[in-house]
């Protein structure tokens, strides 16, 4: 992406491969930003501006199984591999689906 409002510029790559099935879903995915070497690297947590050099790989699988024709649940994983001025976290989530 190009600077806009304070914010660096930055590269965003991303990459999914899956597999769909008749009774599931499965894929895992890989994101990383680079950003502008140029911007200011601040290296401290909670500083709350935009300005600072955010570099990140985060790894991460998603699920989906139907219950029913029209109900089914969704599962999400997420792992920070590596990262520059943001915490290396994990994080789930889960959601019940509809189809209309």
């Amino acid at each position: 992406g190009v600077r806009n409002n304070n914010a660096p510029s930055a590269i965003v790559l991303s990459g999914k491969v899956g597999y769909a099935a008749s009774n599931f879903y499965i894929d895992a995915c890989v994101l990383s930003q680079f950003s502008d070497p140029d911007t200011p690297d601040i290296m401290r947590p909670d500083i709350p501006f935009y300005e600072t050099r955010v570099n990140f790989t985060q790894f991460g699988v998603n699920g989906y199984y139907p219950l029913t024709s029209q109900f089914g649940v969704s599962l999400s994983f997420f792992q920070y591999l590596s990262a520059r001025n943001t915490s290396l976290s994990t994080g789930y989530s889960g959601g019940v689906v509809y189809g209309f």
